[in-house]
């Protein structure tokens, strides 16, 4: 049976039993703080009793058990996908496409490497296309290197032509100016 006590100490049957078993006892109110819940029950309704609270526990550490199980399937099968986003754009990357984005599914740690990729990517393509035009530069300049060594040859070879017409023409100068300054020492008998 099942006997609720209240704050006068007055017992008040709220379920009955076919094996009723009356017991007298006094509990103080210091006990019960107020109400206080006795089951009194014979040795084969305690073993029924302790059966279906067993069961009960089993049930629901199963259920939490199964709802855990789900929980964490969940976050793997988002992880999995989150590294499998990731390991697609190296692939890519590996075979040459510059222009991979990979989609940030979450904002978690694996969500900032999606965005750190995208970032360093990005970067990758900015310095190979630097890199290319420099690259592109240099070939044009060494196929007409030749071309632009042959020009300023014949560059230097022009100013050389003329310095040496200064020269002689500085020369035939110096010799007049010479004859000039002193025109009577050449003459002397």
């Amino acid at each position: 049976d099942i006997i609720l006590y209240n704050k006068d100490n007055k017992q008040e049957k709220i379920a009955y039993d076919i094996r009723y078993v009356e017991i007298d006892t006094k509990l103080s109110d210091k006990d019960l703080n107020g109400f206080g819940l006795l089951i009194v029950m014979d040795q084969s309704g305690a073993r029924y009793y302790l059966i279906f609270l067993l069961t009960g526990f089993v049930l629901i550490s199963l259920f939490i058990i199964f709802i855990a199980l789900i929980i964490a399937l969940k976050i793997a099968k988002n992880i999995g996908k989150s590294v499998s986003h990731i390991d697609n754009g190296l692939k890519r990357i590996s075979g040459g496409d510059l222009d991979t984005q990979i989609e940030i599914v979450s904002q978690d740690e694996l969500g900032q490497l999606a965005g750190a990729f995208n970032s360093m990517v990005k970067d990758l393509d900015s310095s190979y296309k630097s890199l290319e035009s420099a690259k592109q530069k240099i070939q044009d300049y060494a196929e007409h290197l030749e071309e632009k060594v042959e020009e300023r040859t014949a560059e230097l070879q022009k100013t050389l032509q003329e310095v040496q017409a200064l020269k002689v023409q500085q020369d035939g100068d110096y010799y007049l100016t010479s004859l000039l300054t002193d025109p009577l020492s050449s003459n002397t008998i």
